[in-house]
């Protein structure tokens, strides 16, 4: 049989060069073997702790390259098909540090963070699970519910400070902005498949597709990069930088919540002020 493979349309097929690094900078070809490689450092204003990884779990080059780059954010990655996450949305920063103190208690591939700089999603906290099925996920899920209903408060030593917090349940009253919430019970908990972004971009998660060119395209792209899976550990320092990070980010949105972090002493004092109060009386004295 002859050989029907046209050799314009292979090498377009395998040149991933173009397309990706005319357009990102801190890649080059390594000078070994050819492969692309990248810069690895750590993002100067994380929101996320990370507190395992999933195994084989390559996000950077799943996310950042096949998806945003190479399949143009029209196709999701084959991978990603088996990533199902557990989400908790914590809603302010104490429940994110009972989520993050759960995490390390139940030592699942997880991360915890802040959101409310991401302009896809209406969250400012949220915490994920990591799973590579679906039964894997609701499996995780009911675990996560289980945990949190049979354990509403944790405690730990961080940075060297007890810390004690706790998930709000029905009737609770909150901290939250200039005024306090009663709760309706525990925080809301979801499964869903893939990154938020691919659903966004792609469709239902349910109605996901790959075709054996997809998945060849893949493959020789995977070839063309190198691979390596970050372990994302995290030291101290970075620890207590993105802590330091969630406490102001809380201070900013006005979760008032933050003050249980700083032994109730409000980060930056507000301005004197000198308009009339009732009864003609100026204030004349800063707000506490």
């Amino acid at each position: 049989m002859a050989n029907t493979k046209i050799l314009y349309l292979e090498a377009n097929k395998r040149n991933v060069i173009d397309k990706f690094l005319t357009k990102n900078t801190g890649y080059w070809c390594r000078g070994d073997d050819g492969k692309i490689d990248y810069t690895r450092r750590m993002h100067p204003t994380p929101p996320w702790i990370y507190v395992k990884a999933r195994e084989n779990q390559n996000c950077h080059f799943w996310h950042k390259i096949l998806f945003n780059v190479l399949l143009d954010q029209n196709k999701v990655p084959t991978a990603c098909f088996d990533c199902w996450k557990v989400v908790l949305m914590p809603r302010n920063i104490e429940e994110l540090f009972a989520a993050y103190f759960m995490q390390l208690h139940l030592g699942h591939p997880s991360k915890c963070g802040t959101e409310g700089d991401r302009e896809n999603t209406d969250r400012l906290y949220g915490a994920y699970f990591y799973n590579n099925s679906l039964e894997q996920g609701q499996e995780t899920y009911e675990l996560v519910k289980k945990t949190m209903e049979n354990q509403a408060e944790w405690s730990r030593n961080l940075l060297g400070c007890p810390i004690k917090v706790k998930f709000y349940n029905k009737g609770d009253v909150m901290p939250w902005v200039q005024g306090d919430v009663m709760v309706e019970g525990l925080p809301k908990i979801i499964l869903k498949r893939g990154c938020t972004e691919f659903e966004q971009n792609c469709g239902p998660s349910d109605k996901w597709e790959s075709t054996p060119d997809q998945e060849e395209y893949e493959r020789l792209s995977e070839d063309a990069f190198v691979q390596d899976f970050p372990n994302f550990r995290q030291s101290d320092h970075q620890i207590a930088q993105i802590t330091q990070k969630w406490i102001h980010n809380a201070f900013r949105w006005g979760d008032l919540s933050y003050l249980k972090f700083t032994n109730n002493n409000r980060l930056f004092s507000p301005p004197v002020t000198y308009h009339k109060q009732p009864g003609g009386k100026k204030d004349g004295k800063k707000r506490t």
